[in-house]
């Protein structure tokens, strides 16, 4: 919007999805359907408490599966992953193929470290190239920048902000994570989930919320 350049919000709230966007790409509801309820909740609220919408906050999806490129030469012959994925998918089950192509592929890829690492760098880069888009439009945008991650995008949002947040083009303010199995997948990692005091039960910083998951 036009305007905006003259009413800058001020908050910017990225929003990561989760598993499964591969499959909802190829049905026609992506991400960006997903955003846009999540924007339309946001103005009801901003309404609710006698706020502007326009200038209180921009919500922007951070769509990284769709834009994911794996690497992997396994043959010699330049087939990559997806390649050999749909040769070792069985093809006489096309909605099981579907669902573990598409879907549950995402939460092994993320258990992998070295496609973990090619997941984040993803995410890193949807998030120099959306922060770039806003600020043409928000030039004097001087606000808080927060990140909401759904399923395992809160949990990869965890991630990158634990070892790469200095990568980042801005300060994350507040991380929200809804439905995210952050704290699950910690503790498979023999490690002490993120956001948790030495006894796991009271937050050590009001930065980070999940609600509505293991975590």
């Amino acid at each position: 919007d036009p305007e905006s350049l003259n009413n800058p919000p001020r908050h910017l709230l990225l929003a990561v999805h989760g598993i499964g966007q591969k499959l909802a790409t190829k049905l026609g509801y992506g991400f960006i359907k997903d955003t846009g309820t999540l924007r339309a909740m946001i103005e009801s609220g901003c309404q609710l408490h006698g706020e502007d919408p326009n200038t209180t906050v921009t919500v922007l999806p951070i769509a990284w599966r769709p834009a994911l490129r794996l690497p992997g030469d396994y043959h010699g012959d330049g087939r990559g992953f997806d390649d050999m994925l749909r040769l070792i998918c069985p093809e006489n089950i096309p909605a099981v193929r579907a669902f573990f192509s598409d879907v549950a592929m995402d939460i092994l890829l993320y258990m992998a470290p070295g496609h973990r690492e090619v997941i984040m760098g993803a995410i890193m880069d949807e998030f120099v190239r959306m922060w770039r888009l806003f600020r043409e439009w928000n030039p004097d945008f001087s606000g808080p920048v927060h990140i909401v991650g759904h399923s395992l995008g809160g949990a990869l949002v965890t991630d990158l902000l634990v070892q790469h947040s200095a990568q980042l083009p801005f300060p994350v303010k507040c991380l929200f994570t809804v439905g995210s199995p952050v704290a699950l997948f910690y503790l498979l990692k023999n490690q002490r989930p993120v956001g948790c005091s030495q006894s796991g039960v009271e937050p050590e910083d009001g930065g980070i919320e999940n609600g509505g998951g293991p975590g």
